[in-house]
């Protein structure tokens, strides 16, 4: 066996390499799949601004079941709102029909590129103990991956 990785190594072969040559496999998709090839987009993405009530914000939630929404201020993301912030909500007696959504999300956010593999995602939600991250390109959002899409690409 270290014979044939030796072997392996001293042609170049790269993790790279055997990816596509099992892409199907499991250890294959772990090498190759990226963020970007299993998060949500474009209009699958829960979006409010950040002068949205906190009742119209928990039915985007509803709509688009992630557990979770964007909060932006002129098209920038500029916070979250989670399942736990709601909960925090509720045990403060807070009115959802009369407080806005940017005075109880959460401001400071994991995020991850989009080209990161999806393995790495994973070990960021799980060493931080969350279930969701917001995707980003550079400066800019283009999704949200929850640890159900990980799951169901079978990177777990």
């Amino acid at each position: 066996m270290h014979l044939a990785i030796a072997l392996l190594e001293s042609k170049g072969f790269t993790k790279n390499d055997f990816a596509s040559s099992h892409p199907a496999g499991k250890l294959g998709k772990k090498l190759i799949t990226q963020v970007q090839h299993i998060m949500h987009k474009g209009l699958e993405i829960p979006k409010v601004k950040d002068t949205t009530l906190l009742s119209e914000a928990l039915l985007e939630i509803t709509n688009k079941g992630l557990g979770i929404t964007l909060v932006t201020n002129k098209s920038k993301v500029v916070g979250i709102f989670t399942d736990g912030d709601l909960r925090r909500c509720l045990n403060e007696k807070i009115d959802i029909n009369l407080t806005k959504i940017k005075d109880v999300m959460t401001k400071k956010f994991k995020t991850i590129d989009s080209m990161t593999l999806a393995i790495d995602a994973a070990e960021v939600m799980e060493t931080n103990k969350i279930f969701t991250l917001v995707v980003m390109s550079g400066t800019k959002n283009v999704g949200v991956l929850s640890m159900h899409d990980l799951i169901q690409a079978r990177i777990l």
